[in-house]
């Protein structure tokens, strides 16, 4: 805080900008130049915003200086998946999306092609008790799969040694080929310790 006023009068002088100015300062000078504004919005027609529920302040403003009205708007996005709050993602963007664009329509997709009905039940049974969420429930479109196994592990480390026990027991015990086993992780972070995993109990990945 002690030199972010002569860091920002620096990039001013230098007429830069860091990577967040790149949204920030064209929200704010859209709002604060009415001809600019007017000229902006004329070059589109319409809008389409993909992962909205990830959305911060500094980018619904610009979508909004953007795209005035009619608001030809579309936006897609899942509350349910919004997990970047940590970085300034604001939920309210979704959840509160058809209050600040009147006459807003919600189109609702829960029907999944993707998963089974014994994942999605899991999956719905989760999301239910989030507090801030649009109501919906995901529906299956196939059929069977097998029942889901709940695992807690004390941390990542267990949580990859029980990865690779299990490989192990697919491949040796039950004859799977590895061509049908598959790990699925949320963050690359979480990839190594599933590696060394892997390479203790001897198999290809």
């Amino acid at each position: 805080a002690s030199i972010y006023d002569a860091y920002e009068d620096r990039l001013r002088s230098l007429g830069e900008v860091d990577f967040d100015d790149l949204v920030c300062l064209i929200g704010k000078s859209l709002a604060a130049n009415h001809e600019a504004r007017e000229d902006w919005r004329s070059r589109f027609d319409y809008f389409l915003v993909d992962e909205y529920q990830d959305t911060n302040t500094a980018q619904l403003q610009m979508l909004v200086q953007m795209c005035g009205p009619p608001h030809n708007l579309c936006v897609v996005g899942d509350d349910d998946q919004a997990i970047y709050g940590w970085r300034g993602a604001k939920i309210e963007n979704i959840l509160r999306f058809t209050e600040m664009f009147e006459g807003a329509a919600t189109v609702k997709l829960e029907y999944n092609y993707r998963s089974r009905p014994h994942i999605l039940a899991c999956a719905n049974s989760v999301v239910r008790n989030n507090t801030a969420r649009n109501d919906k429930t995901l529906i299956p479109t196939k059929k069977g799969g097998e029942p889901v196994d709940l695992v807690v592990a004390a941390d990542g480390d267990q949580e990859a040694q029980w990865v690779g026990r299990q490989i192990r027991k697919l491949l040796v015990e039950q004859d799977i080929s590895g061509n049908e086993i598959a790990v699925l992780y949320r963050s690359a972070m979480q990839a190594k310790a599933i590696e060394e995993q892997l390479q203790l109990h001897g198999i290809r990945y």
